[in-house]
């Protein structure tokens, strides 16, 4: 098991963006103890909208 998050993604072929800037007066995310809670985020991907419906 000692792997770690990283890593795994990595030997996996996942990257994981950096976060888009906020478009507005608001923080990306907050973390509460071990809880992230996040507001406003799109799922971007080079600049270009990947995503869009209902959720």
């Amino acid at each position: 098991m000692g792997e770690t998050i990283e890593k795994r993604l990595s030997d996996l072929g996942v990257t994981i963006p950096a976060a888009a800037a906020p478009a507005a007066n608001y923080v990306p995310y907050c973390r509460t103890g071990n809880l992230l809670f996040t507001a406003g985020q799109l799922p971007l991907k080079d600049g270009k909208l990947q995503a869009s419906g209902l959720l």
